[in-house]
């Protein structure tokens, strides 16, 4: 093989290598969209008509972690990243949890590659969060 074709075959490898590689990372994020239909929360003794929900990844992965809070009657929509980078340095798809802070009430297992929606809402005496 002549130099110019061997040139051409490893810029060729390369770039096959770089696509193959950086793959997960281009891959569609989804959306999870949460909604507070009643859940209020105690602060310094006065009820707060909010709920702060912790969305964080189930395996720990680098994945979305993030607090948001929703007032009652209102949703917000957060970015999920769909995949995370291990400790033993590989890629692995994210699932979510998401639970209103103080508890451990809300769904587990939710991927990120999904336009998801949850809606929060009281429940005796603590709030809970449901998936639609």
């Amino acid at each position: 093989m002549n130099k110019p074709m061997k040139i051409i075959t490893l810029g060729f490898i390369f770039a096959l290598m770089t696509i193959v590689i950086n793959a997960p990372m281009t891959a569609q994020a989804g959306t999870l969209t949460i909604y507070n239909k009643n859940c209020t929360t105690l602060k310094v003794l006065k009820k707060v008509k909010r709920v702060t929900v912790h969305v964080f990844d189930d395996w720990f992965i680098k994945c979305t972690d993030k607090k948001v809070t929703v007032g009652i009657g209102q949703s917000k929509t957060i970015t999920l990243k769909e995949t995370g980078y291990t400790t033993k340095g590989r890629w692995k798809a994210c699932r979510y949890s998401a639970e209103p802070m103080g508890t451990s009430e809300g769904p587990s297992g939710l991927p990120g590659d999904e336009d998801l929606h949850i809606t929060c809402k009281k429940g005796g005496l603590w709030c809970g969060c449901f998936k639609d």
